[in-house]
């Protein structure tokens, strides 16, 4: 499906602290805290991590391999540090084809998520999809070319890419600070 464009909201740095430490410490839900940290870092679809195989994930190499993806593509990506524990522990004594997070279907994944982000007060425009726009964002506040976005976020296109990096305060200024 295409995406209409309007998607304009993103999460903070602090807004994805307090949502992974709601998730644990007022839902006691590991799951959905698990997922959002492996969303941001990767910048993965919901369908790409809700298939995710055990097989999937390369430690040795500290690589994740998304196959069969949204473009028709596989998309290798390499693993943030945050991530390599994360999967060590998830991926321990499974088998290659087990999946790698455990909800039922991607309505149970979106149901725990709106109830965090709504135990939060955060903007109800604030939905799944946002950890995608979330990633492309931080990472041109971090100084990354829109090239480098798309290839994180596994875009053909970089007119997609733009779509999801955000103009933010620390962006803003930065551009006007360079010239």
């Amino acid at each position: 499906m295409k995406e209409n464009g309007a998607r304009e909201e993103y999460f903070t740095k602090e807004q994805l602290e307090q949502m992974l430490e709601a998730a644990v410490d007022v839902f006691d839900d590991r799951e959905i805290a698990d997922a959002i940290r492996f969303a941001v870092f990767t910048g993965c679809r919901q369908a790409e991590l809700l298939k995710l195989t055990v097989g999937d994930v390369k430690l040795d190499r500290s690589l994740v391999v998304f196959p069969d993806t949204k473009n028709g593509t596989t998309h290798t990506l390499d693993l943030h540090p945050e991530l390599v524990d994360l999967l060590s522990v998830r991926c321990a004594n499974e088998s290659a084809n087990e999946l790698v997070f455990q909800f039922y279907n991607k309505d149970d994944l979106y149901t725990r998520f709106k109830k965090v982000r709504d135990h939060l007060g955060f903007s109800k425009g604030l939905v799944w999809h946002s950890w995608r726009h979330t990633t492309g964002t931080w990472l041109a506040e971090n100084g990354h070319d829109v090239l480098t976005i798309a290839r994180v976020l596994n875009h053909k296109n970089t007119s997609t890419t733009a779509r999801y990096v955000k103009l933010t305060d620390k962006l803003r200024k930065s551009a006007i600070n360079s010239l």
